[in-house]
């Protein structure tokens, strides 16, 4: 069994584990080309590989993978209702969304279709089903220019990805009060033909290549394992509304990719520092998206793990197998992580 990496994959365990032993629960998922298994063989994509594990550990469970990959906007809106009604899911994972932010920039109505309007009536449906909905935001919606946001703090987005998502999220909460709308920042491993932004940087070191990190773009970074166990348990107290959940740390890109590094032994010196303004990039960059988790902390009970427990969690799930994958040889992976 391949181990289970990335883009809300452990979400959707988290639903199923946090419900009640007895009850049967139907799970459906909207993603994109990484839920469809773009790539790669239908029955290696990471939705069917959780339904086999679910099988094993819990079969009261089924999940139900609704996404197709390469599919367009308006093919995406027109099923979103007929595979509603056709599973009437107890859950519903919204993680499908418009992420390519230079293209948003040149296909405004494509971001808008995806980000808002598949966001708003996927959440409709739930309401009208009675189904528990799940969306999933991002750290982009502010600025930049201060840093540290907590949810009460004013978005302020830079380019059509970010006005798109916030919108959605707006759309989510009028459509489907009782959802939960996550603003996060996360890295780990995946099974897509794009890499994340911890495979970019690390498929550059095992080749011996000097890689840039932007010195002028900060973050808070939460690894995809922690995430989930996280949702396991806010998920399993009802949490609703607004969160943010990132990770202790706020740093740089560059000083990701050196910490990177040096926890898997690579030379943090062929991580060399460089800007985004420099980078060339259509859209506009927020430079500093760092979160407060203090909601998330008073939930949890517990204090939001820093970045060194990131990246030991990281070493321990890595996959075998001999190198990773570079992706495109462009610098979107460091522009921009997580949804």
């Amino acid at each position: 069994m391949h181990k289970l990496f990335l883009k809300l994959i452990w979400l959707i365990a988290a639903f199923a584990l946090s419900c009640p032993a007895q009850a049967a629960r139907n799970i459906l998922v909207f993603g994109d080309s990484l839920s469809a298994g773009y790539g790669i063989a239908r029955d290696a994509s990471w939705v069917s590989l959780l339904q086999k594990e679910l099988r094993q550990t819990h079969p009261q469970f089924e999940v139900v993978n609704a996404s197709i990959s390469g599919e367009t906007a308006a093919g995406g809106l027109r099923r979103i209702g007929k595979a509603l009604q056709q599973h009437r899911p107890d859950w519903v994972v919204h993680c499908a969304a418009a992420t390519d932010l230079d293209r948003c920039e040149r296909e405004p109505g494509w971001a808008q279709a995806l980000n808002v309007g598949m966001a708003r009536q996927v959440a409709e449906a739930c309401q009208e089903l009675g189904a528990r909905m799940a969306h999933i935001s991002t750290d982009s919606v502010f600025d930049g220019a201060a840093g540290d946001y907590a949810e009460r703090d004013e978005p302020r987005p830079l380019n059509v990805y970010a006005r798109t998502k916030l919108e959605g999220e707006r759309a989510v909460q009028t459509a489907c009060p009782g959802a939960l709308v996550v603003r996060t920042n996360f890295f780990g491993w995946t099974i897509s033909p794009r890499p994340s932004l911890a495979e970019w940087f690390l498929g550059r070191f095992e080749r011996g290549e000097p890689t840039p990190g932007f010195t002028d773009v900060y973050f808070s970074p939460l690894v995809a394992d922690h995430l989930a166990r996280f949702l396991l348990e806010l998920l399993g107290q009802g949490a609703h509304g607004l969160l943010h959940l990132p990770g202790a740390t706020c740093l740089s890109k560059y000083e990701f990719g050196v910490r990177l590094a040096k926890a898997f032994q690579h030379d943090p010196a062929l991580v060399h520092p460089a800007s985004v303004k420099d980078s060339g990039m259509r859209a506009e960059r927020p430079l500093r998206t760092c979160l407060k988790g203090d909601r998330a902390v008073s939930l949890l009970g517990r204090p939001l793990p820093g970045l060194e427990e990131g990246l030991d969690e990281l070493r321990r799930t890595r996959p075998d197998r001999k190198g990773l994958r570079l992706g495109q040889p462009g610098l979107e992976e460091l522009a921009h992580e997580g949804d």
